[in-house]
C-alpha cells in the first residue's frame, strides 16, 4: 500500500499578495467591439470590485475606433494595438503576456 503525502499546512497556504501587485488581471481581446467593450469597462470601474484588479486589451486592428476610445477613456487600462486581426487565441495570449496579477480572467 502505498503513502500519501501532504505538504505541512504552513506550505498549504497561500503567501498574502503584494500591495503593488493587482489580485486580478482582466485580459479582453478586442476586435470592433467599441461600444459592448465601453459597457464591459464601464462595468468593471464603475462599481466596487471587492479585489484590486488591472485591465489588459489586446486590440486586434479594430477599425471601428475602440483602440482609441480605449485610449482616452479609460487611459490606467493596459492597451495593446494590434495593426491586425491576430485571432481571439494570440490577442488572449498577449494580454496574458503584459498581465501583472495573481490571478488571470479572460
Amino acid at each position: 500500500m502505498s503513502q500519501v503525502r501532504t505538504a505541512p499546512i504552513e506550505a498549504r497556504v497561500p503567501r498574502p499578495s503584494r500591495p503593488d501587485v493587482p489580485d486580478v488581471s482582466v485580459c479582453i481581446a478586442n476586435w470592433n467591439c467599441v461600444e459592448l467593450l465601453r459597457k464591459c469597462l464601464r462595468s468593471l470601474f464603475d462599481q466596487a470590485q471587492g479585489a484590486r484588479f488591472e485591465v489588459v486589451i489586446a486590440d486586434n486592428g479594430s477599425t471601428d475606433g475602440a483602440a482609441d476610445m480605449v485610449a482616452s477613456e479609460f487611459p490606467n487600462v493596459v492597451l495593446i494595438r494590434n495593426s491586425d486581426n491576430r485571432g481571439f487565441a494570440r490577442a488572449s495570449n498577449q494580454a496574458a503576456a503584459a498581465a501583472r496579477g495573481r490571478y488571470f480572467s479572460f
